[in-house]
């Protein structure tokens, strides 16, 4: 059985994929979700091939299974691969059986078809699914940006590196700019894996990902007591769409008022909240404080107001 119980990234420019473990650990933990996924079931039976499952409500994270135990040699794609986005990364996991890091002589390919048309892109001459306008190679530790020029895959220099880590008990993940795949809304893939013999996932056809706009919601706004001369805390709790985790980075902006005198206040992301702290004026008590929390991520951006009477 593969244990996932204990996630962490190992790679190069790894800083950007912490969201992925998190999200990870959290639906691994939770036993409803890794029944519905079969996180386990690489070890055991071939996974029936489901394309393009989601979890709930939250059809941003998508995963999808591959039955297993059809190669020898090549690193051997199982269930639950996934894909999601924001509105500046396109990111995606690989589940693979039977291997625990990469290794030298294992190479992942993923052939994205950016225009969902067959007929242009790759053919058949070039040894890659045909319809392919674009491959991310991961190849001797290293990974690599292919575009078709019309004959044959040529590596290009992405605008944004491409961060790749390996997550323990899972497997290879990445994450590419959307705009070096030419900023697709929609796109059809397939993962190949070599090495001596290779494994195609899905096993006949294509997967499929459509992208969403990154939305953020904000949940309750929870403030502290306000008396004058201490200091006054607000929080709340914003999830992000492309993971449904908190939200743990972005701009904070913290504005208050008494009367019609300003506030100077402190954001800043605590205990997977985003909170706001003002220093309340000794000479405010009996009066109303109005105060706004708000958070600004890759141009999304939720609110949440209050007003406190000053004791």
């Amino acid at each position: 059985m593969i244990v996932c119980a204990a996630l962490s990234a190992r790679g190069h420019h790894s800083r950007g994929l912490l969201a992925i473990v998190t999200v990870l650990l959290a639906m691994l933990h939770a036993p409803a979700s890794a029944a519905d996924h079969g996180l386990d079931s690489c070890a055991a039976t071939p996974a029936t091939v489901s394309r393009g499952q989601s979890v709930s409500h939250r059809a941003v994270l998508r995963f999808y299974d591959d039955g297993i135990h059809d190669v020898v040699s090549a690193p051997d794609i199982c269930t639950s691969n996934f894909v999601t986005n924001d509105n500046r990364r396109i990111t995606i996991g690989l589940h693979v059986y039977g291997r625990s890091s990469f290794s030298w002589s294992d190479v992942y390919s993923i052939y994205l078809d950016t225009d969902s048309n067959a007929a242009t892109g790759s053919d058949a001459a070039s040894g890659a699914p045909p319809g392919a306008e674009y491959g991310v190679d991961i190849a001797n530790r290293r990974t690599y940006l292919l575009r078709w020029n019309g004959s044959s895959f040529d590596a290009v220099i992405p605008r944004i590196p491409i961060a790749t880590s390996w997550l323990d008990g899972v497997g290879p993940a990445l994450q590419v700019a959307r705009d070096d795949l030419g900023d697709p809304q929609s796109f059809n893939f397939v993962v190949v894996t070599t090495n001596n013999d290779r494994d195609l996932a899905p096993d006949a056809g294509t997967w499929s990902y459509e992208l969403s706009p990154l939305t953020l919601t904000a949940g309750r706004l929870s403030v502290g007591p306000a008396s004058a001369g201490i200091r006054i805390v607000a929080s709340m709790s914003v999830e992000r769409s492309d993971f449904a985790i908190p939200l743990g980075e972005g701009a904070v902006g913290c504005a208050a008022r008494i009367g019609r005198r300003t506030l100077h206040g402190r954001g800043a992301f605590r205990r997977k909240r985003v909170s706001c702290t003002w220093q309340v004026p000794s000479n405010s008590r009996g009066k109303m404080l109005a105060g706004r929390v708000k958070v600004t991520f890759q141009g999304v951006t939720v609110r949440r107001a209050f007003n406190v009477l000053v004791g």
